[in-house]
């Protein structure tokens, strides 16, 4: 008996194949977007949750306030901070210092040519490290591990990747000219991990224990158990003023307020970014990714809801003639019940094959956060399970409600009176078309937005323009000259200057400074940051000069009398109060044993992206470098001027790699969050609408089923196509435009809410509501022209005789 009902549910599949097809392709893309939402989430929600002391470990931020109101909110700290804290607190388990490096890793275990490493997540860190956070530590002890001089802890993945198969530990790596020692392997982090590092290097930071002056590197603190952060914060805001004021303040005479804090590991990820700080996640998009997966979901459940409703009004008679003969209630609830499951697990089956095909391309946008293997987490099985429920359990909704209690006579007869039923579909389509408004309106607007930011003018040239960065003790200053000599005469170079590294548009760690300026009334004390550059900066990148005054080849040192030549951009001058950019030049700017003289002025430009305001700079001339690491940027004319300049450059040091990037693909690199959230809605508005218009055609498509009859009867007494059309078409399309209607102030709210994060940022008028608008009446039109056409060419002879 089951096998020949589900021969005859198979067959009746097969002869609604295209609506088959149609809803089911569908409804398995809608749960893919809503696993791909699921997954990422997942990642995102997940940074720092491995940590066993997740809730009892904090990183120490500084924030300093001044009395020209540029503040500076940093994640950097004070060196002396941690061993304070050691040793004065406590409520203190353990706190470390670590610092981020970077440099070239020459790998020294085998005799011959050494490969060369570029080294990237490395840090310089303590042995008290391995106390504040879990190491699962494979090779090594973590007691004795960075206990020893110049030695080096690597993860898994990175000891097999310098050194294969070979046993690493006692083996050793060099690291710019310095010589470190395997002494440990550990497990590689999860790349959900806030401070993300592949190697650890030993420091002896024992002659910066009393430093309070210098503000680098992070510190990172466990407390104990029940620990209270306000009794801490008390007593600390204390002993961190009696040593800035002791240390600093006093000294110089300033009045500006430090204050230091700790940020909780368990939700540092989505803490406003701060200066020098690891990459943050937004949460903002965490919210909008949210609402696009609850929004794709209410479609498709409507939509498959629509669907089966459709598919069993088509079967009515045949269930009618069942009950006649005796079928139960029970009977055909157990027969819908397993043929919607077989139907739903089909579903979930073909989500589950696009998801592996679509993560890849994901990955692109998500920096690989999504796998193949993301599926078999706990949470993301449970939320396949409940997929698989829901879409069983809205696919037996109609049946339910409606066709166990329908009079098999009224099934016989084609006599069916389901208004209600309709009201409830319309309501469940309104809502449908609603969320789809939203939808196509926010992503008009992201669309929007992401061309402003891209085509707003920066104030700048970084076309062409090439930055190599030159490690540590790779040139001295005398090398630097011949090869900026050298770079000069080729064809391909247009022009050449060195900077200090970081000092250059689009770097995420910009170096600042604090310093002061003497006016008749007061001292003006300020953070800026700092640009450290040769004469030929501002012209390689067309930086406006106010008044064209050029740096000269005055010595770039300090004492009583020589200051360095500087530029401060317009916002510098209006931190400090000053009224014109006129009476800044000539103006000294201290910076304790620093002095710089203001010989002009540059146009604001926006060297750290336009997500928030231009903050004060100030460029001073250096051609004096020595052999601290340092960038080159070179504006090229062609493309074979790449390899060109890379090629002269290895002529000075062979054993060093170069790394190289293109300042306006560097600079692209503040818009990626925007691109990522950009292109996930573009794809999600487009699946959206699809659907929308799929879950129209299965509305249409029933309304034309239980309309046949009156159809044909209008087509015999002499309506035409335009009368069958209106028929048809009205009903559906003023619930398209009254559900618009109902969306836009909630379109308006959600998408203004989103721009509120932009310092710079578009207005959104009219045209965005027409352009929504439209799109939604197309994707209406859409959903609805097939079965509109059906109902012009039914041939009403046949249609009176079967009824």
């Amino acid at each position: 008996m089951i096998k020949f009902d589900l021969l005859i549910f198979l067959r009746s599949l097969r002869k609604r194949s295209v609506n088959t097809i149609i809803n089911l392709t569908g409804l398995s893309a809608g749960i893919t977007c809503v696993l791909l939402i699921a997954v990422y989430l997942k990642h995102e929600l997940s940074f720092d949750q491995h940590q066993k002391n997740k809730n009892r470990i904090y990183r120490m931020a500084l924030n300093m306030t001044t009395n020209s109101g540029s503040d500076v909110h940093t994640a950097d700290n004070f060196p002396g901070l941690a061993p304070l804290l050691n040793t004065d607190f406590p409520e203190v388990e353990k706190a470390a210092r670590i610092y981020p490096y970077k440099g070239d890793v020459q790998v020294n275990y085998q005799s011959g040519k050494n490969p060369v490493f570029k080294g990237d997540y490395i840090y310089r860190t303590e042995p008290e490290i391995f106390k504040v956070f879990d190491h699962k530590f494979i090779i090594g002890n973590p007691k004795q591990a960075l206990s020893e001089p110049r030695s080096i802890v690597l993860t898994e993945a990175l000891a097999k990747k310098y050194f294969g198969e070979h046993n690493p530990l006692n083996k050793s790596l060099t690291i710019d000219n310095t010589t470190y020692k395997v002494t440990g392997i550990i497990k590689d982090l999860p790349k959900a991990s806030d401070l993300y590092y592949e190697a650890l290097l030993s420091y002896d930071f024992s002659d910066l224990n009393n430093d309070w002056g210098n503000i680098d590197g992070f510190t990172y603190v466990l407390f104990k158990n029940n620990f209270s952060i306000e009794s801490f914060q008390v007593r600390l805001d204390e002993i961190v003023k009696e040593k800035t004021d002791a240390f600093v303040m006093r000294d110089y005479e300033l009045n500006s307020k430090i204050q230091i804090f700790p940020q909780a590991l368990s939700n540092i990820h989505f803490e406003k970014p701060l200066l020098s700080d690891t990459p943050k996640g937004n949460l903002a998009y965490i919210n909008i990714l949210k609402i696009l997966g609850l929004v794709i979901f209410l479609i498709i459940v409507f939509n498959y809801g629509n669907y089966t409703a459709s598919y069993y009004t088509e079967r009515i008679k045949d269930i009618s003639i069942r009950k006649y003969f005796g079928a139960s209630r029970r009977w055909i609830l157990l027969k819908t019940t397993l043929e919607m499951s077989i139907i739903s697990a089909l579903v979930i089956s073909i989500s589950i094959i696009l998801y592996s095909y679509f993560a890849p391309f994901v990955n692109e946008l998500t920096n690989n956060a999504i796998s193949i293997k993301s599926l078999l987490q706990a949470e993301i099985l449970f939320v396949i399970a409940i997929l698989l429920l829901i879409t069983i359990a809205v696919s037996l909704l109609y049946p339910v409600v409606y066709l166990v209690n329908i009079k098999p006579k009224k099934g016989l007869t084609g006599v069916i009176s389901i208004k209600g039923n309709n009201n409830l579909r319309r309501g469940l389509m309104g809502i449908q078309f609603f969320c789809t408004a939203i939808m196509i309106f926010f992503t008009l607007t992201v669309f929007q937005q992401i061309q402003f930011l891209e085509n707003k003018n920066l104030g700048f040239n970084s076309n062409q323009v090439l930055v190599i960065n030159i490690p540590e003790l790779s040139l001295n200053d005398s090398k630097t000259q011949v090869l900026k000599s050298e770079l000069n005469q080729l064809n391909s170079v247009k022009k050449i200057s060195v900077v200090a590294q970081n000092a250059y548009p689009g770097n995420r760690n910009i170096n600042y400074q604090y310093g002061w300026l003497l006016t008749d009334e007061e001292k003006i004390e300020a953070n800026f940051n700092l640009f450290e550059v040769d004469e030929n900066f501002t012209s390689l990148l067309d930086i406006e000069l106010v008044n064209g005054n050029k740096f000269t080849n005055l010595p770039n040192y300090y004492d009583g009398s020589i200051y360095a030549q500087a530029y401060v951009n317009e916002s510098f001058v209006k931190k400090m109060g000053l009224l014109s950019t006129e009476k800044a030049i000539g103006k000294i700017v201290y910076a304790f044993d620093y002095q710089f003289k203001i010989i002009d002025v540059v146009k604001d430009f926006h060297y750290e992206g336009i997500h928030q305001n231009i903050k004060p700079l100030l460029i001073y001339n250096n051609n004096q470098f020595g052999t601290s690491p340092k960038s080159i940027l070179a504006e090229i004319n062609n493309k074979e001027g790449l390899a060109q300049v890379i090629n002269t450059c290895k002529k000075f040091n062979s054993s060093t790699s170069f790394e190289h990037k293109f300042l306006d693909e560097e600079f692209d690199k503040f818009f990626q969050q925007e691109r990522t959230i950009g292109k996930i809605t573009y794809l999600f508005c487009i699946i959206s609408i699809i659907l929308a218009s799929i879950g129209l055609y299965a509305v249409s498509s029933l309304f034309l089923v239980q309309r046949t009859k009156e159809i044909g009867i209008r087509k015999v007494l002499g309506a035409g196509s335009f009368s069958i059309s209106t028929l048809l078409f009205k009903e559906l399309f003023m619930m398209v435009i009254i559900t618009f209607l109902l969306s836009m102030p909630f379109s308006w709210f959600q998408s203004n809410l989103w721009l509120e994060q932009f310092t710079y940022k578009i207005e959104i008028n009219w045209l965005l509501f027409v352009f929504s608008g439209m799109i939604l009446i197309l994707a209406s039109i859409a959903g609805i022209i097939i079965n509109l056409i059906k109902g012009i060419n039914l041939r009403p002879v046949e249609l009176l005789r079967d009824y």
